[in-house]
């Protein structure tokens, strides 16, 4: 984990870096929403095989955009972004034993910020860069959410990570309309760390990664710039 912190710290001070050299062209805030198809990857889980199997999951995400773009290309991004997470699963077929597990998170994201060409009225866009995910609440109906079905959702908080560092990369489209921006960005992050407690799990078990799609994230800015 103290890899990972140091990872996150030199990437803040490659941002610094980049807007104090860089040409200021503006302030912009915005806000976004998107539909995440969300995921929780575990090596045992799958190898549970027909015992276990993955369902398709979608959770939303909404928050708010700011950040300085440096010139027509270059900008960078952060923010605070109300995510969900999670998994539902389908339990050798019977439908009772069925279960889900429900995460949300508060993610600030720190983003370097990609535009083929503002002065079009379409233009190619991308993001790459980091953020930090902190926990706010964690549900399951599997019994301490690596053993068996309970049928009825608990609070699992306690088994997870509180904090996480994850990737984020995303190509997309940007609208540009003067000061006003529309963005769709096919967004995607996925956790460099364990979100499980590493105290609570069995020692068998391996890490396990949240991974979420933006179907698109969509975003809306509006700049200051000029």
């Amino acid at each position: 984990m103290k890899n990972y912190t140091n990872l996150f710290f030199i990437w803040n001070l490659i941002l610094i870096s980049t807007l104090v050299n860089g040409q200021r062209k503006g302030v912009f805030v915005g806000v976004n929403y998107a539909v995440n198809n969300v995921h929780i990857l575990n090596k045992n889980d799958r190898d549970e095989g027909g015992l276990l199997d993955f369902q398709t999951t979608f959770k939303s995400a909404y928050g708010i955009n700011f950040g300085y773009q440096i010139s027509s290309v270059w900008g960078v991004q952060s923010g605070i972004l109300f995510s969900g997470q999670g998994q539902e699963y389908s339990t050798a077929g019977i439908q009772i034993a069925d279960y889900n597990t429900s995460l949300k998170y508060i993610k600030i994201p720190l983003l370097l910020k990609w535009n083929s060409n503002q002065e079009k009225l379409i233009s190619l866009t991308a993001q790459f860069g980091f953020q930090s995910s902190i926990l706010t609440s964690a549900t399951s109906s599997r019994e301490r959410v690596f053993y068996f079905f309970n049928a009825t959702s608990e609070d699992v908080k306690n088994y997870y990570a509180k904090h996480n560092l994850d990737l984020v990369v995303g190509p997309g489209l940007q609208l540009n309309l003067g000061h006003l921006t529309l963005i769709g960005i096919f967004r995607m992050d996925i956790s460099m760390t364990d979100i499980e407690s590493k105290s609570k799990k069995p020692g068998d078990r391996n890490n396990a990664a949240n991974l979420s799609f933006g179907l698109p994230q969509l975003s809306l800015n509006y700049s200051f710039g000029h």
